[in-house]
C-alpha cells in the first residue's frame, strides 16, 4: 500500500513534512495564549507559518535553531517548555502519518489529523477519536492531567466542526485538575472557619478576665488577632480570589487586579505576622526562664518583632515586586518569593534553638527539686508538647508542595494545608483551653452561676413558703439553713 504524502493541520490544510512542521510549530506558540492567558505573546503566525514581530521588526523560523533561541529568550522557561512540547509532538504526529500506510476503508473516514495538541489517527465516520490529554495543556509543570480529548468523525467523513471550524473536545482534559483543587479550596476554608471560631472564643476569654490582664497573656492576644487575620484573609482569598480564578473563563488572578494584589499582600503579611508572633513568643518565655520568672516592664520589643519587622519585609518585596514581577497578583513564586520565606524559615531555626535551651533549662530545674517521681517526667513532656506547636516547628514542611504527579502528593499537600489551616486552633487549644490558670477561671464562672441558679430557685421556694397556712418563724430558719447547705454544696 503507498505512503501519505502530506500531513493535515487542523483548519489549515493538508502540507509537505516542512511546511507543516512550521505551521504547526507556529501554532503551538499561538495556542500558549490558551494556556497562560497572562503572556503577552511578542510574536505572531504569519500566513506562511513564520513567526513575526511588528515591534522587533524580525520574523523568525519556529524550527530554526538560532531562531528558537531568539524566541526563547522572549519568554519565561516554562512557556518556552511547553512550547516545544507541543512542537515536538506535532512533528512526532506527521512523522506517523507519513510512515503509515494508507488504510481502505469501505465506510467513509476522516483522515489523520493534528488539532493544534494532538494527533488523530484515521477514524471510520460515526466513531470518536480518543486521545490522552497532553501535559503542555495544562499551565504549570506539576499537573497531572487525567482524562481524554475526543475529536468526532461525522458520518460523512469529515471531523467536527463548530462555528469557528473544526473543534476537538478538550473541556474534560482538566476536570480532574480543577475537582482537586477545588476540593483544596473547601479544605482550606473549612480549616480556617474552624481555627477562626476557636481563636475568638478564646481571644474572649483572655478579654473577658480581669486575672489575665498580664503580659504573657497579652502577648498571647496579640498572637491570636495575628492568627484570626490570617484566617480570614485566607478564607477571602479561598473563596473570592481562588474559586473565582478557578471557575472563570478568564482567569481572574491574571487580569491583576489592585484589590486582588491587596488581599495576595495581606495574606503574606498576616503569614508573616504568624512566624514572628511564635518568635515573640519563644523569646519572651526564654528570657523569662533564664531570669528567674522577672516579668519584663514594657512589650514595645515584642510589638515591633510581631508587627513592625514583618511589615519591613513585606513593603520590600511589595517594592520589588512592583517594579520587576508586576502581574498574575503577584502569585508567581519566583526569586523575589525568597524575600519573605527567608525570614520566616529563620524564625522557625531560631525558634528551635530557643526550643533546646528551653527544656535544657526546665529538665535542669526540674532534676534541683531531689526527686525522681515520674511527675518530673510528665511535667518535661507537657511543657515540650506545648512549646512545640508554640515555636512552629510543624510549619517547617509546609513550603514543600509535591507535584500531583508524584506518588502520594495528594495526601502530602492535603497534609500540608491542614497543618497550616489548624495552626490557629491547635495554638487556641493549648493557650486557652488547655490552659490551667484559664480553666479554673472558667471553673469559677461556672460555679458561680451554678450557684446563684440554686439561690434563686430556693429563694423563690422560700418566698411562696411564707404565704403558706401554719408557716412559722421556725419553718422560716430551717429554709435559710437550706439555702446555706446548699450554697455550701
Amino acid at each position: 500500500m503507498p505512503n501519505q504524502n502530506k500531513c493535515r493541520l487542523s483548519r489549515f490544510g493538508s502540507f509537505e513534512p516542512t511546511i507543516f512542521n512550521r505551521l504547526s510549530c507556529s501554532n503551538c506558540y499561538n495556542l500558549l495564549s490558551y494556556v497562560f492567558p497572562e503572556t503577552d505573546l511578542v510574536f505572531e503566525m504569519s500566513h506562511d507559518g513564520h513567526l513575526a514581530s511588528s515591534k522587533f521588526n524580525v520574523t523568525l523560523d519556529p524550527t530554526d535553531q538560532q531562531d528558537i533561541q531568539i524566541v526563547k529568550n522572549s519568554m519565561r522557561q516554562i512557556e518556552f517548555d511547553k512550547w516545544r512540547a507541543c512542537c515536538d509532538s506535532a512533528e512526532d504526529c506527521c512523522s506517523k502519518v507519513m510512515s503509515q500506510s494508507i488504510l481502505n476503508f469501505t465506510t467513509p473516514k476522516c483522515n489523520s489529523i493534528w488539532d493544534g495538541w494532538s494527533c488523530h489517527p484515521d477514524t471510520k465516520s460515526g466513531d470518536i477519536s480518543k486521545v490522552k490529554c497532553p501535559l503542555y495543556v495544562a499551565e504549570d509543570t506539576c499537573t497531572t492531567v487525567f482524562e481524554y480529548a475526543y475529536f468526532q468523525c461525522e458520518s460523512d467523513g469529515q471531523w467536527y466542526r463548530n462555528e469557528y471550524g473544526e473543534w476537538t473536545n478538550y473541556t474534560g482534559c482538566m476536570q480532574s485538575f480543577l475537582d482537586i483543587k477545588e476540593r483544596l479550596i473547601n479544605v482550606n476554608i473549612i480549616s480556617h472557619t474552624f481555627s477562626l471560631i476557636f481563636l475568638i472564643i478564646g481571644l474572649g476569654i483572655f478579654f473577658h478576665y480581669k486575672q489575665l490582664r498580664v503580659h504573657r497573656i497579652l502577648l498571647h492576644k496579640n498572637f491570636f488577632v495575628s492568627l484570626i487575620s490570617h484566617s480570614l484573609i485566607q478564607i477571602i482569598w479561598e473563596s473570592i480570589i481562588m474559586r473565582k480564578n478557578l471557575h472563570s473563563a478568564e482567569k481572574y488572578i491574571e487580569t491583576n487586579h489592585p484589590g486582588c494584589i491587596l488581599i495576595n499582600l495581606l495574606l503574606q503579611y498576616t503569614r508573616s505576622t504568624n512566624y514572628f508572633w511564635m518568635f515573640s513568643e519563644s523569646l519572651y518565655l526564654y528570657k523569662l526562664l533564664i531570669s528567674v520568672f522577672k516579668e519584663e516592664s514594657n512589650l514595645y520589643v515584642y510589638y515591633f518583632i510581631g508587627w513592625g519587622i514583618p511589615f519591613i519585609i513585606c513593603s520590600t518585596y511589595a517594592t520589588f515586586t512592583y517594579i520587576f514581577n508586576n502581574n498574575s497578583c503577584w502569585t508567581n513564586n519566583d526569586v523575589l518569593v525568597y524575600i519573605l520565606n527567608v525570614p520566616n524559615i529563620f524564625t522557625i531555626l531560631l525558634n528551635f534553638g530557643f526550643l533546646i535551651s528551653i527544656i535544657r533549662v526546665l529538665y535542669k530545674k526540674l532534676t534541683a527539686s531531689n526527686t525522681t517521681e515520674p511527675h518530673q517526667y510528665r511535667k518535661a513532656v507537657r511543657a515540650t508538647l506545648i512549646l512545640v506547636p508554640l515555636f512552629g516547628l510543624h510549619l517547617i514542611l509546609s513550603p514543600y508542595v509535591m507535584c500531583e504527579s508524584a506518588p502520594g502528593s495528594q495526601v502530602h499537600n492535603l497534609i500540608n494545608r491542614l497543618v497550616e489551616s489548624l495552626q490557629g486552633f491547635v495554638v487556641a487549644l493549648i493557650y486557652c483551653f488547655f490552659n490551667g490558670e484559664v480553666v479554673s477561671l472558667l471553673k469559677k464562672s461556672i460555679y458561680s452561676t451554678r450557684l446563684f441558679e440554686i439561690f434563686q430557685g430556693r429563694t423563690s421556694k422560700m418566698k411562696g413558703s411564707l404565704n403558706l397556712p401554719g408557716y412559722t418563724s421556725n419553718n422560716k430558719i430551717n429554709n435559710l439553713e437550706g439555702v446555706d447547705k446548699a450554697l455550701m454544696k
